[in-house]
């Protein structure tokens, strides 16, 4: 009958994803010359596969231990001897508490190498990668930032970053000499009429009454000297029209008459 331990052995191996069985190395524990050699190879006898279970469990410990020994003599032959499943079976079977042990180290350090080859690298752990990525697209950028994403280096992007800043630069010299002009344009002007900002309100309200009151005594003088011009050349009209003996609309046409009448004369 097989033993429980490398059945369990066995399905650890299978849960652990083995796909290759490792190669069994044992140690030599005993010195065997060629004459020794050559007499195991004349006993030797091979183990019948069928009648394993009908067999004692004497005899079968026998054959096994002299596979073992076959199997530690010929190193170079480890991967035709495990192919045998049965007889490696009888031989951990048969093997001592120190071999166990080893058999319990061997499966121990693969069992690590398998669990070791499974585990990613850092480089590519898809985990990292997704936490990265996450981050990045949940990052909040302001509107000025926004044409201009950290995400890629190409040269559009460069190119966007190029304009950018020309634009700064541009919106700074236009603001500057806005700037300047209103400086230009401000300069020897009174903005402060009322002397708010001053605290001279009362002062100049008072400068503004009296001024007013002059500029009304300068428009009434005006208007009178302009009506005084217009009488005086009215008057200078009729005493014209007096010196010339004209008066009113039957006077002149009389005078227009006469002019014809002597105009005919002198045609004659």
């Amino acid at each position: 009958m097989a033993p429980p331990l490398l059945k369990k052995r066995k399905v650890e191996n299978g849960m652990n994803g083995r796909t290759s069985r490792p190669k069994k190395i044992k140690l030599q524990r005993e010195y065997h010359s060629s004459s020794e050699d050559d007499d195991n190879n004349e006993s030797f006898t091979a183990v019948n596969l069928q009648d394993s279970d009908s067999n004692n469990e004497a005899r079968l410990t026998e054959k096994a231990q002299k596979i073992a020994e076959k199997s530690d003599l010929d190193g170079s032959d480890a991967d035709a001897d495990y192919s045998n499943s049965d007889s490696h079976t009888a031989a951990s079977y048969a093997a001592s508490d120190s071999d166990i042990d080893s058999d319990a180290s061997i499966s121990g350090s693969d069992q690590t190498k398998s669990t070791q080859r499974k585990k990613f690298s850092k480089r590519n752990d898809p985990t990292a990668f997704s936490t990265s990525i996450s981050k990045i697209l949940s990052t909040k950028l302001p509107r000025a930032a926004r044409a201009d994403p950290l995400l890629s280096r190409s040269r559009a992007t460069l190119q966007t970053t190029s304009d950018l800043a020309n634009e700064k630069l541009e919106s700074r010299a236009r603001a500057k000499l806005r700037a300047e002009k209103k400086e230009e344009l401000e300069r020897g002007r009174i903005r402060d009429v009322l002397g708010v900002e001053t605290g001279e309100a009362g002062e100049m309200a008072e400068q503004e009454k009296r001024l007013r009151k002059i500029a009304q005594r300068g428009v009434v003088k005006l208007f009178n000297a302009v009506r005084e011009a217009q009488v005086r050349g009215e008057e200078l009209a009729r005493e014209e029209r007096r010196k010339r003996g004209i008066v009113g609309m039957a006077e002149r046409e009389k005078a227009v008459n006469e002019s014809q009448i002597t105009s005919n004369i002198c045609l004659r």
